[in-house]
């Protein structure tokens, strides 16, 4: 693939041909249809991560809706603003890779604990100074990179992946609506949540199944409007009373930063709450680099060079602590969206440009966040159970590809046995220890991918190279 350091015009005089590279003029028809794509992909994805951690309450209260609706357009402005610094970089900020930027499920364990035991001003300075953290040790990548083996992020991902299909689950069940349920299971309450969930599910298996290409990548819209559609026709389970059309900024407004929609002071700040987001950046961002090196590897033959890596790592951190500031949170590449690349092989920044427009026009018009907040928990649980179910397939992919040897499997069988599985045992990691150090302590035992990223990555490095010639 040819590069170029120019970046301008990305649609006067555009050729077809060009789509195919990563500068030069295309024609802006062909890369609209593109970048839809994309889009389309990207937009359930990017919006779902905020919304369930907003969704949660802290002492029994829940958040004012006006801060879930700016939330969400923080996801989509910033998102924007992600994507548009990795593809446009300036100084070391940016990889010039054709990547897009979202919000990231990885957090969502951690920062709803976090705001859940301490509140939302603490988990909000902690996303922020997380960020800030992501970019500092993106300026020493070439320092830190070389010790994250492939199966240390394959682990991540599989881990991911499974805390992940119970946050799906409990939403499909009516756990996420009724938490009652969790004790004593009453299918007379949740029938209509079951409903709604499977055939979202459902309808999404199936058009997966009929259609190929472009259109299968519609299977999770096509499953949440099904979904929809079924809970429209069941009272009361759909809210309207949050879309209104009384005043201008009903019509068109901006996100703004959560310090002017709550009130923050010095007690905020905690210690173990920022250690426990600083080590998921971290976490993901060794992640990050095992995606970047598939996709330069499968259009150039090659694998990131330090300055990309520097790029997306500091770029992440600079838009993921702004999205903080503005009410959102860490961002990340959207693996979904780099498999599209990887597919129909084009890498325009053009084509990037304009899914990162779309974004960000998106977050400006307040029906969008709006009719999103609309949509039951059981019907997004349904279609982000196939979501999450492909991250654990991508994570045994990873895995597979990385070598079925004594040391990997060695490294897998611990991670995940004891990373995760002791995740799962809510009494323990649930628990409220006089002793403030295990409290911040069991905030990163009760967090599945930290878990399993700090066992594999030790096991990574001392267990000896002999193991990787053992079947």
């Amino acid at each position: 693939m040819k590069r170029s350091e120019s970046y301008i015009p990305f649609f006067i005089g555009g050729r077809e041909e060009n789509l195919y590279t990563y500068t030069g003029p295309v024609p802006f028809g062909k890369s609209l249809i593109y970048a839809i794509q994309h889009f389309l992909t990207l937009f359930l994805s990017n919006a779902t991560p905020i919304l369930l951690v907003l969704s949660v309450q802290h002492n029994g209260i829940a958040l004012d809706q006006s801060i879930v609706e700016n939330g969400i357009k923080a996801a989509l402005f910033f998102s924007c603003i992600g994507t548009i610094i990795q593809i446009l970089p300036i100084w070391k900020i940016g990889s010039r890779l054709p990547l897009i930027c979202g919000m990231n499920f990885a957090f969502v364990g951690a920062l709803s604990l976090i705001a859940s035991i301490y509140g939302f001003p603490t988990m909000f300075i902690s996303a922020i100074i997380g960020g800030i953290f992501l970019f500092v040790i993106g300026l020493l990548g070439k320092y830190w990179s070389k010790w994250i083996k492939p199966i240390t992020g394959a682990v991540v991902v599989l881990a991911l992946g499974l805390s992940l299909i119970q946050v799906a689950a409990k939403q499909m069940v009516g756990l996420s609506d009724v938490p009652s349920l969790a004790t004593a299971y009453d299918f007379a309450v949740s029938w209509p949540y079951l409903l709604m969930a499977f055939v979202a599910l459902i309808s999404t298996i199936v058009w997966r199944i009929v259609f190929k290409g472009f259109v299968r990548n519609l299977s999770i819209g096509i499953g949440l409007l099904a979904g929809y559609i079924v809970a429209l026709c069941i009272p009361g389970t759909v809210d309207f009373s949050g879309i209104a059309f009384n005043k201008f900024s009903d019509f068109l407004s901006a996100p703004v930063p959560i310090f002017a929609l709550m009130d923050f002071s010095w007690g905020d700040f905690n210690v173990g709450a920022i250690v426990v987001v600083c080590i998921i950046y971290l976490i993901e961002a060794s992640d990050w680099i095992g995606a970047v090196s598939s996709l330069t590897n499968g259009l150039d033959g090659r694998g990131p060079s330090s300055r990309e890596i520097t790029g997306l790592v500091t770029g992440l951190g600079a838009s993921s602590a702004l999205a903080a500031v503005f009410g959102g949170m860490g961002q990340a590449l959207y693996g979904q969206n780099i498999a599209i690349t990887a597919e129909n092989k084009v890498i325009n920044r053009g084509v990037y440009l304009i899914v990162a427009l779309m974004l960000g026009l998106s977050a400006f018009f307040p029906i969008v966040p709006r009719a999103l907040m609309t949509i039951p928990n059981a019907v997004i649980g349904g279609v982000l159970l196939m979501l999450f179910g492909s991250i654990v397939v991508s994570g045994i992919k990873m895995i597979a590809d990385c070598g079925f040897n004594a040391k990997n499997i060695l490294i897998v069988t611990v991670s995940i046995g004891l990373g995760y599985g002791i995740t799962t045992i809510p009494s323990f990691v649930d628990a409220t220890y006089d002793a403030e150090f295990l409290n911040y302590l069991m905030l990163i035992i009760s967090n599945p991918i930290a878990n399993s990223f700090l066992i594999a990555l030790p096991l990574s490095i001392l267990l000896t190279k002999r193991m990787e010639s053992e079947g």
